[in-house]
Order: structure tokens, then C-alpha cells, then sequence
């Protein structure tokens, strides 16, 4: 594996510096990722928690060991001029901040305040530059939950995750998701001025239980219906009779990441815990309104919104026949 070099004390405190207060956010990160690479935080491990592709981490990487701190900043660019002081882009980023779905609202604003005038194609290279992108706008709880619970959480999965790495436990995600034959409406190419329509029925939901490891280790149970307490029982102890032999060979514990459910806080749910732990299974809680840390979820969006073919919606029975398909590929062939 690959992992910066041990840091002198005196270059940690500037990397630390840089990663608190540099007012470029790049070099924010890649200070951050050096850091915890000199920690021995493996690149997988730096891509769960920044978020930034593997093949990047590992230039940073390298472009440290060459050239040090100069190799965490952005490299010159040719190109002319910006038409924007720093002041100016800033105000640009507050308008869309303010209405992110009008660019032309933005650009009429910008132009009487500043007496300059730019296309929205310019406006739109400017804000890619600065980590804008056109993507659709999700509902979020972030409001509703404790900031300091859930950067506890992430440090928390980071080390976890190291000593997954190091074989003394393994760890999966656990959630659910429903799929009807009301279709997820993705983006596609389609010919200008035609639409392609989806097909779409009425019926029954499938309920999917799944347990995920970010190696793409899976078991998922399905319920058709009511999904409750009782039903994720039924998966947790699928997915304890399976571990149990392994866990007798290997004394290896085996962690399950949830969220904080009704189903999965009752009663009847955690009295489970104890025969669960007899098979090596333990569990542990993610604090309230933090989706984002449990990874089961972009699996979930990715078989709704690119994996299951269109044709899926016509029937219940096409649907559900898809759906038990993608998952039994998943971590096979599906990527």
C-alpha cells in the first residue's frame, strides 16, 4: 500500500495550519489527506472519507514526496485573464448560492453590480472552477441532526475502516429500500424535441433488506409488503446463521452499521442482540439524519437510477424479476 512518509513535527504543524485555515479549499483537502496518510490511513480509507477519486489521492501522494508543501498547491494554467476579481467571483457564487436554478437571474444581478458583462457560459466554466455543478437538488435532513455526533461518527467509521484493513473485524452497512413500478425518473439521451416515455403501472412494493461491506460483500432479504420489526429480524438472523460458521473458523468479528430506525430500536429488535453476538454479529448505531454515512445508500440509488433497465416498470412481476437479478450480479459483474 501506499502511504506519505513519517512527518516532522514542525512540517505537521504547517500541514495542520494549511488544512484549517488555507483559503483554497484543494489545498484544505490534500493537506487533510497527507496528514492522515502519514497516519496510516490507507488510500481506500482517504477515498471514504474525502470522497475524491483514488487515483488522485495517490498523485497527491506522490507529488508530496517529490515536491512537499509545493505540491499540494494548484499548478499554474495558462489561459487569459479572469473578467472577475476574487470579490466579484465571490458575489457571483452568493447570487447562485441565493437562486440556484436561475443562472440568468444571477447574470443580470451580477452585471448591474459590477458593471461587467459575461455569458452564461463563461458564468457556468467559472462556477465548475470552483466545485459548482448542475446536478438535481435532493431533499435534506442535515438541518435536523447534531454536527458534532455525526464528525464523531466519520473519525469513528475512518477507524474502524483501518482496522478492517488490518484483519481484526469486518464491517457491513445495513438498510432497506422499496421498489414499485413507478419508475425513477433518471436523465438520458433523447432526440431534441421527443421524449421518451416510461412505461409505469400500479402495484405491489418490494422491500429489499440488505447488508453491504465496501468490498462488495452483500446478503440481501426481500419482503413483499409491511416491512417491521419482525422483518428485519428475519434478515439480521439470515445474515447471522450465515457469518456464524466463519466467525467459528476465524474469531473474526463482524460489526453491522444501521441507522436509527423504529424497527431497528424496539424491543423485540435489540433483545435479538445477544444470539446475534453468539455468532459473531455485533451492531452499531449511526447517530439520527446521517444517510450519508451508510454507503448502502448510493447502492440503492444506482440500481433505481442506472442499473435496472426501463422495461423493469412494465409489470410487478418485471420488476421484481430485474430487481432480484441486479442483486444477485451485484459485486460479480455490476460495478
Amino acid at each position: 500500500m501506499k502511504f506519505a512518509q513519517p512527518i516532522p513535527e514542525e512540517v505537521r504543524i504547517t500541514l495542520q495550519e494549511m488544512h484549517m485555515n488555507h483559503p483554497t479549499f484543494r489545498c484544505r483537502q490534500r493537506a487533510q489527506a497527507i496528514l492522515l496518510s502519514a497516519r496510516g490511513f490507507s488510500i481506500a480509507e482517504l477515498w471514504s472519507i474525502l470522497e475524491v477519486r483514488r487515483d488522485a489521492i495517490s498523485g497527491w501522494i506522490d507529488r508530496w514526496e517529490s515536491e512537499g508543501l509545493l505540491g499540494l498547491y494548484d499548478r499554474p494554467r495558462i489561459g487569459r485573464p479572469s473578467i472577475y476579481t476574487g470579490a466579484e467571483v465571490n458575489l457571483l457564487k452568493t447570487l447562485v448560492d441565493e437562486e440556484p436554478r436561475q443562472i440568468k437571474t444571477a447574470q443580470a444581478k451580477l452585471a448591474d453590480m459590477t458593471q461587467k458583462t459575461a455569458s452564461t457560459s463563461t458564468l457556468k466554466r467559472l462556477l465548475k472552477k470552483f466545485q459548482y455543478l448542475w446536478k438535481w437538488m435532493r431533499k435534506s435532513l442535515k438541518d435536523k441532526r447534531d454536527p458534532t455526533d455525526f464528525e464523531r461518527e466519520k473519525e469513528l467509521q475512518a477507524f474502524l475502516h483501518q482496522q478492517e484493513s488490518a484483519g481484526k473485524l469486518l464491517i457491513y452497512h445495513f438498510d432497506g429500500s422499496g421498489f414499485t413500478t413507478t419508475p425513477c425518473v433518471p436523465y438520458g439521451w433523447q432526440k431534441r424535441g421527443e421524449a421518451h416515455r416510461l412505461p409505469t403501472a400500479h402495484g405491489k412494493r418490494l422491500n429489499v433488506l440488505g447488508f453491504m461491506s465496501l468490498g462488495n460483500g452483500s446478503l440481501f432479504h426481500t419482503v413483499e409488503g409491511r416491512v417491521d420489526s419482525q422483518a428485519a429480524i428475519a434478515a439480521f438472523d439470515a445474515f447471522a446463521a450465515r457469518y456464524a460458521e466463519a466467525f467459528a473458523q476465524t474469531k473474526i468479528p463482524c460489526l453491522v452499521i444501521l441507522d436509527n430506525a423504529p424497527i431497528h430500536t424496539s424491543k423485540t429488535f435489540l433483545d435479538k442482540r445477544d444470539d446475534w453476538m453468539l455468532a459473531g454479529v455485533l451492531l452499531t448505531f449511526l447517530p439520527t439524519y446521517s444517510p450519508e454515512l451508510n454507503p448502502i445508500e448510493m447502492l440503492w440509488r444506482k440500481i433505481k437510477y442506472e442499473w435496472l433497465p426501463l422495461d423493469a416498470y412494465k409489470s410487478y412481476k418485471d420488476m421484481k424479476e430485474q430487481v432480484l437479478a441486479v442483486l444477485d450480479e451485484f459485486g460479480k459483474n455490476t460495478r
